[in-house]
């Protein structure tokens, strides 16, 4: 562990030092292994990579997507990645948590780290950083459900851009990212696309701002709810706003960073 991770860490104590059990058990999944855990996963019903656009193409509904952060903040801890971060808020936690009862919305999970083996994580070096989701996400999900890839909006060479983008532009585009530059890219692709700028780190602490300021806009800009689509780009307070949107008949996806990054500069 470099420095850096344990700057994180006394951070993440600092925030909540209840964290440390997660952690500690953490650490111990990692020397006893999670295969157990990946075993439960294999069971579930997964749509992996362009199975999961099909369906949100075919039968749209709103997404939140859960990764490693989302997992971190449900059990606990501030997460920190590079100059981005969000502290954790015992609210936002039992939003995250609650989301996964909520009706009517897919859910998105990290096929690609939950169902390999201890030893292939291991051998690429992400067995620690995906071990805790690996052996607590499970408690959360049902089998009688379908999930879809979290990873299809992510850096996935694979993914059929032609059928999001053509499925895309039939709607309203609304962006609610903190970036600019950002925003730019994606009106290259979808030249009527709308933008509402978000916080770059810390969303959850104006959550109730940012809601409105987005709730307001679509009804001064008269947006249609059968036609509108708000892609939301706020880190973990993504999550809940999906929900609210969705609560007020919007769809709305949680796709991260996934536009810019695919549409070429």
């Amino acid at each position: 562990m470099v420095a850096a991770d344990i700057w994180k860490l006394c951070k993440k104590l600092r925030n909540n030092p209840k964290y440390i059990w997660p952690m500690f058990r953490k650490t111990y999944f990692y020397f006893a292994g999670t295969d157990t855990f990946a075993a439960k996963y294999r069971e579930l019903k997964l749509l992996e990579g362009n199975k999961t656009i099909k369906q949100l193409v075919a039968h749209p509904k709103s997404l939140v997507r859960f990764g490693d952060g989302e997992m971190e903040l449900m059990l606990g801890s501030s997460v920190y990645y590079q100059d981005w971060h969000q502290k954790y808020d015992p609210l936002l936690a039992k939003r995250l948590r609650e989301i996964f009862q909520t009706k009517d919305i897919y859910k998105g999970i990290v096929l690609k780290f939950l169902t390999p083996s201890d030893a292939e994580l291991k051998s690429k070096g992400l067995l620690f950083i995906w071990c805790q989701m690996r052996c607590e996400l499970w408690k959360h999900l049902n089998p009688d459900e379908t999930y879809l890839d979290a990873h299809a909006f992510r850096e996935n060479p694979g993914i059929d851009l032609g059928l999001i983008f053509s499925f895309v532009k039939t709607r309203q585009v609304v962006f609610v990212n903190s970036s600019e530059e950002s925003f730019a890219k994606l009106k290259k692709a979808v030249p009527s696309a709308q933008f509402i700028q978000a916080p770059k780190s810390n969303a959850w602490l104006v959550y109730p701002q940012l809601l409105k300021q987005t709730l307001d806009y679509a009804k001064k800009n008269k947006l249609d709810k059968k036609k509108a689509l708000f892609l939301c780009s706020v880190g973990p307070a993504a999550k809940p706003m999906i929900v609210d949107l969705t609560k007020e008949g919007y769809l709305a996806w949680d796709t991260g960073y996934f536009f810019e990054m695919s549409v070429k500069a």
